[in-house]
C-alpha cells in the first residue's frame, strides 16, 4: 500500500519521538579466519578523507527531529548516518556560475523507506532520490568480498597507484614452481616473489606503493622487460628487454646477489622508500646481477621470446623479425668464467639464424612484416606459435620449419606471398582495425577518423576552417563540427586553476590532483597532501553536447579519482538552456552517462573487495549489457548548470515565494525534481534538501535577493545550480561494507549568495564519505595460516601431488645404432588419471675407456635436435597403457 502525504507525516513525526539506540559498531572482513580472534585481525579499515572530521569513539549519534509543519516533501529522506565506529570523511564540491546538481523519489513509500527517510543522522541533510534507479545502466555496480564463481586470490601484489609506479609498472609474469618463485618483468628490469615468504609483511618498510605487496627480491636495473622465458635444467630465467637485449638470471638469488641497489629514478619526493627492509623493495634491499647478456636486436625491443623443445631460444621483434638462438653457442658462452663475459656475448651474438629467411622464396616471404607480439612453445608435440596482430604462425621445433600461417578468421594463408623486412606501419594498422562501440562514442577520436578516411578519398567530402572551429561536409549531406579550443582549454581556465590552487594554498596544505577542459567547462580536483599516498589513478574525459554533439559550449568533463582503492568520477556539466527545453537536458544528461569513457589505467581493478567484471553478474552468470564507465564508479557526483527551471508559475510568483522564503513550495514547481520523480533523468541519484533560493537569474554586481533579473525578459528564477550524487548503496537503508564499499551522506548544501560576478550563485555540497577496504597484510596473513592449519585445505593440497602408479618397459634407453625405439608406459591407479611429460636431461658420450662424459642438460630440458619424440606429454585413463615412439637420426 502506498501511504499518502499526511500518513508518511505522522511516521515520521513517531519515528522522530523514539529515543535513538546505542547501535554497535560493525566490522567485516574477508571469511578467512578460523576463530573470532583472527575475524577480528581481518576486520576491514573504514578512512577518513579529513583527518579533522573523527568521531571520537564514545561519539553516539541522534537522530535528528523535523517539524512536521516544516513542509518536507514526500520525496526527501537523509541517508544512513554513518556508525560511530567509522571515521567521517568530508569533502566539498562548489557548482560555479556554469555548474549545478539535484534529485528526486519516485513517490511510492514502502514502511520501511518511510521510516528510513524523515529525520536524518547527526549532522546530516535529508535527500531526495530519483526514480529508474536499480535497472539497467542506472544499477549500482556489484561489490563483493569474493567472486561468487571463483576461490579466493592470493594477492602477492595488490594494484598499486599508477603515480607510484613509474619505473615499477609490471609487464609479464613467469612461475617456477618446484623452486617455488614467481618472476616478474618490471618497467626497470626484474623482480621475484619467493612464494615460502609472501604471507610475511615488510617490516620497516618498503618503497611507495609497494606497502601492500608481499616481500621481494630486484635484480639490477635494467630497461623494461618485455618476456620472460623459464629454464629449469640451468636454473635460469631469460627475459628480453626493450633495449634489444636478452638477460639471463641465476634462480638461486644469494649467490647472485650484490650490494644494494640505488634509488630509482624519481623516488624523491615521497617516491622512495620508508625505512629499511630485509627483503626487496625497500631502500637497503640486496639485488642479484644477470649471469649472460647479449644485444639480440641493433635498433628494436624484444617483444616475444620461448625457450623450445629442442633447448633453443627463440625471439620475435619489430617486422616480423624472428631469430633462433643454438644451444651450443648458450652452453659454451654459459661455461666461460666472468672474466670472459664479453667473449661469451659475442659468441652467442653470432651465432644467430634468421627464422625469416628461412621461409622467404625467390624474395617473397609468406610471412607478414608486422611485429611479433607473443610466441608460445608447444612442448607437447615440439611447435612454435608466433602471433603478429594479423596473423599466426606455426612452426617446427626440430626443423625449424614454418608449416603453416593463419589469418585471423583462422583459415590458412601458406600461400599468400608478401615482400619482407618492410617496417611495420602503426598508422595504417590503426586504420585496418574496426573500432569498438565505445571507440565510435567518442567525440574527438571519431571526428578526425571519419574526416581522415573521407579526405583519403578526396571526392567526397570537404573541410574548412572557420575561426576556432573546424567543419566538416560529407557527400552523405552529413556535417561535422569541431570545436579547436575545447581540445586543449583556455587561459581563462588556467586563470581559474592557478587561483584556487593559491586559495588553498597548493603545495603545502593541498596538491591538485587533476583537471579537464572543454571549452568554458573546467573540472579540477584538489585532495589534501596527508591523502596523497591513498589518492591516485586520475583519468580525464570530455563529451561534448552542443551543436550536433561537437561543440563544447554545452556538454560535460569528468575526472574519475581513485581513493582508497574505489573509483570515484566527478562530472561538471553544463546542459542545454530555455524554459521548453526539457527533452533536450534529459538527453545531455543521457549521452554524457552513456558515452563518457575515461582513458584506461594500467590495471583496473581494485584490490580490497571484487569488482565483478561487466560480463558476469553476482550469480557468476554472463549478460550482455555493456555498462559505462560512469556506472561501473562507487560514487559518482554530476555539478554544474544544468538549467532546469521553475514551471508552471510567473516570475511575480516566484519573486514573491522566494521573498517568504517558501520554497517547499517552489520545490514543487521544479523541472529537475518533476523529470526525477518520473525517472527520466538522474535515475537513481540523490540530492540534498533544496533550503537556498533560486541560483539563476542575477543581474551582475547586484547584491541581495533585488539583484534577480528585472529587465525586459524577466527570466523566471530557478534552480539552475545543483550537485548530485550515487554511492555504492544498492538500497536506501545499507551499511557500510564490503558488498557498499562507499556510503556517502551530505552535511551541507547551500547557496554562496554574496558573490556578483555572475547571473548565477556558485552552489557549495560538502559530503561525509564511509569508505570499506581491507588490509592487505593481515588478508595475506589469515590465508597463510589457513593453508598451513586447515585440514581439508591440507588435505587438498596433498592430493594434487598425488604421484598414480604407473609402470614403464624400461628403465634406461640405450643407443646402439638403432633408429627407432618403442617402450610403454601403463597407468595402473584405478581412481587417477595420469599426465607424463618426457625430458631430456642429458647427454653424455662413452669414451673409449668405457667412462661417460658428464652429462650437460639443453635448456628446459630440450631434446638434442638427432631425437625426434613423436608425442612427449599426454595423459592416460584409468588401466590404460601408452606407446611411446623415439625416432633417432644419425
Amino acid at each position: 500500500m502506498e501511504p499518502d502525504d499526511e500518513a508518511l507525516r505522522e511516521v515520521a513525526a513517531a519515528v522522530a519521538r523514539v529515543p535513538p539506540t546505542q547501535r554497535r559498531g560493525i566490522s567485516y572482513s574477508q571469511p578467512l579466519s578460523r576463530d573470532a580472534a583472527s575475524a577480528r585481525r581481518a576486520a576491514l579499515r573504514n578512512h577518513s578523507l579529513d583527518d579533522e572530521h573523527i568521531l571520537p569513539a564514545s561519539h553516539s549519534l541522534s537522530y535528528a527531529h523535523h517539524d512536521p509543519s516544516a513542509g518536507l516533501p514526500a520525496g526527501y529522506h537523509p541517508p544512513l548516518p554513518p556508525h560511530q565506529h567509522h571515521h567521517h570523511p568530508s569533502a566539498s564540491y562548489s557548482a560555479g556560475s556554469r555548474r549545478s546538481v539535484g534529485g528526486a523519489s519516485d513517490g511510492s513509500m514502502t514502511l520501511e523507506r518511510a521510516m528510513s527517510e524523515y529525520g536524518g543522522g547527526h549532522g546530516t541533510l535529508p535527500e531526495f532520490v530519483g526514480a529508474g534507479g536499480g535497472k539497467g545502466i542506472f544499477r549500482v555496480p556489484l561489490r563483493a568480498a569474493m567472486h561468487p564463481a571463483r576461490p579466493p586470490p592470493l594477492e602477492v601484489r595488490p594494484h598499486p597507484l599508477r603515480e607510484t609506479q613509474a619505473g615499477s609498472f609490471l609487464r609479464t609474469l613467469a612461475a617456477e614452481p618446484q623452486r617455488r618463485q614467481l618472476w616478474a618483468g618490471a618497467e626497470s628490469g626484474i623482480r621475484v616473489w619467493a612464494l615460502d615468504e609472501v604471507f610475511a609483511g615488510w617490516g620497516a618498510g618498503a618503497r611507495r606503493g609497494d606497502e601492500e605487496s608481499a616481500p621481494f627480491r630486484e635484480g639490477v636495473p635494467a630497461p623494461p622487460a618485455l618476456c620472460v622465458a623459464l629454464d629449469r635444467a640451468n636454473r635460469l630465467m631469460w627475459t628480453g628487454h626493450k633495449d634489444g637485449r636478452i638477460r639471463s638470471w641465476r634462480m638461486d638469488l644469494d649467490t647472485a646477489s650484490t650490494a644494494p641497489a640505488p634509488p630509482p629514478a624519481g623516488s624523491g619526493d615521497g617516491g622512495g622508500s620508508v625505512g629499511g627492509s630485509s627483503h626487496g623493495g625497500g631502500s637497503n634491499a640486496p639485488v642479484f646481477r644477470e649471469a649472460l647478456t647479449w644485444q639480440a636486436y641493433g635498433r628494436t625491443p624484444v617483444l616475444s621470446m620461448v625457450v623450445t623443445s629442442y633447448g633453443e631460444i627463440w625471439s620475435g621483434s619489430e617486422g616480423g623479425v624472428i631469430k633462433a638462438w643454438p644451444y651450443d653457442a648458450i652452453a659454451k658462452s654459459l661455461s666461460l668464467s666472468p672474466e670472459e663475459r664479453h667473449m661469451a656475448a659475442l659468441l652467442v651474438e653470432r651465432s644467430y639464424i634468421d627464422l625469416r629467411n628461412h621461409c622467404t622464396v625467390g624474395n617473397v616471404c609468406s610471412l607478414p612484416a608486422s611485429d611479433v607480439k607473443h610466441m608460445l612453445a608447444d612442448h607437447s608435440r615440439a611447435k612454435v606459435w608466433t602471433v603478429t596482430s594479423m596473423t599466426f604462425a606455426l612452426w617446427d621445433a626440430r626443423t625449424r620449419e614454418l608449416l603453416k600461417v593463419f589469418g585471423m578468421d583462422g583459415q590458412v594463408e601458406s600461400a599468400r606471398l608478401e615482400t619482407p623486412v618492410m617496417p611495420e606501419q602503426p598508422v595504417e594498422e590503426e586504420v585496418k582495425v574496426k573500432p569498438s562501440k565505445k571507440d565510435k562514442s567518442q567525440g574527438s577520436l571519431n571526428f578526425f577518423q571519419k574526416s581522415r578516411n573521407a579526405l583519403i578519398g578526396a571526392a567526397d567530402a570537404c573541410i574548412k576552417a572557420l575561426g576556432e572551429r573546424v567543419w566538416v561536409g560529407y557527400a552523405s549531406g552529413t556535417v561535422q563540427v569541431m570545436d579547436v579550443e575545447g581540445l586543449e582549454g583556455s587561459a581563462n581556465g588556467q586563470w581559474w586553476i592557478d587561483n584556487i590552487g593559491k586559495a588553498l594554498d597548493e603545495g603545502t596544505s593541498f596538491y591538485r590532483v587533476g583537471s579537464r577542459q572543454l571549452a568554458a567547462l573546467l573540472i579540477a580536483a584538489w585532495a589534501r597532501k596527508s591523502l596523497k599516498p591513498y589518492v591516485g589513478d586520475v583519468d580525464a574525459a570530455a563529451v561534448p553536447c552542443g551543436f550536433g554533439r561537437a561543440i563544447g559550449n554545452k556538454g560535460g568533463v569528468g575526472l574519475r579519482i581513485r581513493v582508497y582503492d574505489r573509483k570515484m568520477c566527478f562530472v561538471s556539466n553544463h546542459f542545454a538552456a530555455h524554459l521548453e527545453a526539457v527533452s533536450r537536458r534529459n538527453a545531455d544528461f543521457d549521452h554524457i552517462y552513456r558515452t563518457m569513457s575515461f582513458n584506461k589505467p594500467h590495471g583496473s581493478t581494485a584490490s580490497t573487495s571484487v569488482q565483478l567484471h561487466r560480463g558476469v553478474n553476482v550469480n557468476g552468470n554472463q549478460v550482455d549489457e555493456v555498462r559505462p564507465d560512469l556506472a561501473e564508479a562507487d560514487m559518482i557526483v554530476f555539478l554544474g548548470d544544468f538549467n532546469y527551471r521553475l514551471y508552471g508559475i510567473t516570475y511575480d510568483e516566484a519573486r514573491d515565494m522566494v521573498s517568504q522564503r517558501s520554497f517547499d513550495w517552489l520545490r514543487e514547481k521544479d523541472q529537475l525534481r518533476a523529470e526525477m520523480k518520473a525517472g527520466k533523468v538522474f535515475q537513481g541519484m540523490r540530492e540534498g534538501l533544496i533550503k537556498f533560493p533560486p541560483t539563476y537569474k542575477f543581474q551582475k554586481h547586484q547584491p541581495g535577493l533585488g539583484g534577480y533579473d528585472s529587465g525586459e525578459k524577466k527570466r523566471i528564477p530557478a534552480w539552475c545550480d545543483r550537485v548530485l550524487y550515487r554511492d555504492s548503496r544498492p538500497i536506501s537503508v545499507a551499511e557500510c561494507s564490503l558488498e557498499s564499499p562507499v556510503v556517502a551522506s551530505i552535511t551541507s548544501y547551500v547557496a554562496c549568495m554574496d558573490v556578483t560576478e555572475s547571473d548565477h550563485k556558485p552552489v557549495r555540497c560538502t559530503f561525509s564519505v564511509d569508505i570499506a577496504r581491507v588490509d592487505e597484510l593481515i588478508r595475506r596473513q589469515e590465508y597463510g595460516e589457513i593453508i598451513e592449519s586447515n585440514e581439508k585445505v591440507r588435505s587438498m593440497l596433498e592430493e594434487s601431488c598425488f604421484v598414480p602408479d604407473t609402470t614403464v618397459s624400461t628403465s634406461e634407453i640405450v643407443l646402439e645404432n638403432q633408429e627407432n625405439i618403442v617402450f610403454r608406459i601403463t597407468n595402473k591407479c584405478e581412481t587417477s588419471k595420469a599426465a607424463f611429460e618426457i625430458l631430456c636431461e642429458g647427454q653424455s658420450t662413452k669414451k673409449e675407456d668405457g667412462t661417460k662424459s658428464e652429462i650437460l642438460p639443453r635448456l628446459s630440458f630440450g631434446f638434442p635436435l638427432w631425437l625426434e619424440v613423436r608425442v612427449n606429454i599426454f595423459s592416460l585413463r584409468l588401466h590404460v597403457f601408452g606407446t611411446l615412439r623415439a625416432h633417432f637420426f644419425f
